[in-house]
């Protein structure tokens, strides 16, 4: 647009000019400051800087001191209107790789005390290095390539870990299953069992954290606990039914199974070195196993 030839007209002008910087378009300074909420972009102190800047220019109302501002701010708004630049072309289009390379590092961290190979340490340090530059715009081009290394290697990492967890959630279904057999209900459970180990298998093929993939095997050994429980009772309830005739209870009380994971007796890491660490481990048995007792009932351990 034209530029005005006198010196009211041409104050109006950059005033309009620094409003419309400040709030009017869509990559006002205004809007790109929403960014940062939840982001650690790079870029807004630029933008902070320039909010400081123009909303000054807005308020002055005298046209001598206007042009002093000006004149004494001229190195800050023209380093303003060049850093500015590189902040709207970073979210017009780098912004994408900078939230993966995000993404990544919080991968990372969510698994930190799984990773202990160097390289990948590595990896990390020089993707959090860029994302943590103050202009970070030249370096950005190098994210890819370091996010796919570091994925590439994570992967073969996670699926490490997941090996010996899906053995053990197979090995649970299978004594699941077993047990099953010789029931006389064995139909009516198959399907659940089934598909409750199914689903827990598909969450192990879709973890992104090691941590969680490792918690999955307890939570198998518990369901695989569980419905060997229900099994149980399910076979009480049938006893009582069968002896009672008539709905009245039989007049011997039915035992009852209760089911206790060998897992949970002898949880952690166990080192054995002489008799006295055998004793010691036996008194914490004795003790598990005694807190579990009950009258007319029997552990089964699983």
């Amino acid at each position: 647009s034209d530029v005005p030839g006198d010196e009211d007209g041409l104050m109006a002008r950059i005033k309009e000019l620094a409003a419309s910087e400040l709030s009017g378009k869509d990559d006002s300074i205004k809007d790109l400051l929403h960014e940062y909420d939840k982001v650690r972009y790079p870029g807004k102190q630029v933008l902070e800087n320039g909010k400081k800047l123009l909303e000054e220019l807005e308020r002055i109302k005298d046209i001598k001191s206007f042009y002093e501002y000006l004149h004494d701010e001229k190195d800050a708004l023209l380093d303003y209107e060049e850093d500015v630049q590189d902040v709207k072309r970073f979210f017009k289009n780098q912004r994408p790789i900078f939230d993966k390379a995000l993404r990544m590092l919080a991968v990372y961290e969510g698994n930190r005390s799984y990773i202990l190979d160097p390289e990948t340490i590595r990896l990390v340090e020089d993707i959090e290095k860029i994302t943590r530059l103050q202009s970070p715009y030249p370096e950005i081009h190098k994210l890819p390539e370091l996010v796919e290394q570091f994925m590439s290697r994570f992967v073969q990492l996670l699926e490490e870990e997941c090996k010996p967890v899906r053995s053990d959630i197979e090995a649970d279904r299978e004594a699941a299953y077993a047990d099953l057999e010789r029931r006389p209900f064995k139909q009516k459970y198959s399907g659940i069992v089934r598909a409750d180990f199914a689903a827990l298998l598909d969450r192990l093929t879709h973890a992104n954290n090691i941590f969680e993939a490792i918690a999955m095997r307890t939570e198998s050994d518990r369901m695989k606990q569980r419905f060997i429980q229900s099994f149980d009772d399910e076979e009480a309830r049938l006893t009582v039914k069968a002896a009672g005739g008539g709905g009245r209870a039989p007049a011997a009380a039915v035992r009852k199974t209760k089911t206790v994971s060998v897992k949970t007796l002898f949880s952690g890491t166990i080192q054995i070195s002489g008799k006295q660490d055998i004793d010691r481990l036996l008194d914490e048995l004795r003790a598990k196993l005694e807190a579990q007792l009950e009258d007319n009932t029997t552990i089964r351990i699983i």
